[in-house]
């Protein structure tokens, strides 16, 4: 179970924005740590078990059971060990990205994010790449073609998308999608769960493995 993907990240920053004490502790502890398999663990590694046998329901909900995995680790006993891997300012990073996903339709600036982590823009941008791997202004991006691959295949339409993650242009917004996911975003709008499932994940699964697969 790696600690370095962009769920265990998310689940990660999840933790720091609701229980901040979660991560605010100043124990240090080895890199190498052996933790006791407790009840929490062992449930949520079922969880994920139980679908091994069925393809449609791994893939449609594997990512959350998986989540339900790394939530555990979290708070068992390894917990202390993982968020030291991600080095200190979980909360500083944790309160720019909830003021990002919070204003994902506006223009942000890297400025607007150092100032709600209460650093600076230098800072802020060493710790944003130690702690996700990302520069700000390559997650902002990704995160914005994330949600909007969602939100097509939910239903909204490619302008709608575009403008509630913060696109003005519609062509700047389907250039850049196009560019990451390899197809237009009306091409994406045809790709229905079903569709998604048979060529082996759904939609939210493959924009996330595009965008990572490209490098973003």
């Amino acid at each position: 179970l790696g600690i370095e993907t962009p769920t265990m990240f998310e689940t990660v920053i999840d933790m720091a924005a609701i229980d901040s004490s979660s991560t605010s502790s100043t124990e240090i502890v080895p890199g190498l740590t052996v933790a006791k398999w407790d009840n929490e663990f062992t449930k949520a590694l079922q969880g994920i078990l139980e679908l091994l046998d069925d393809p449609v329901a791994l893939k449609i909900l594997g990512n959350g059971r998986l989540k339900e995995l790394m939530f555990a680790v979290l708070r068992g006993e390894a917990g202390c060990s993982v968020y030291q891997a991600f080095g200190g300012g979980m909360q500083k990073i944790s309160r720019a990205l909830t003021f990002l996903r919070a204003n994902l339709h506006e223009a942000i600036s890297i400025d607007e994010l150092a100032k709600e982590a209460g650093m600076s823009r230098a800072a802020f941008h060493r710790k944003f790449k130690e702690i996700t791997t990302y520069s700000p202004i390559q997650f902002i991006k990704l995160h914005r073609l994330n949600y909007a691959s969602r939100l097509i295949v939910s239903g909204s339409t490619v302008g709608e998308a575009a403008y509630q993650v913060g696109y003005s242009s519609p062509s700047q917004f389907s250039r850049d999608f196009r560019r990451y996911f390899g197809q237009s975003p009306r091409q994406w709008q045809g790709y229905s769960i079903l569709d998604a499932v048979a060529h082996g994940g759904n939609p939210q699964d493959r924009a996330a493995s595009l965008i990572e697969k490209k490098g973003l």
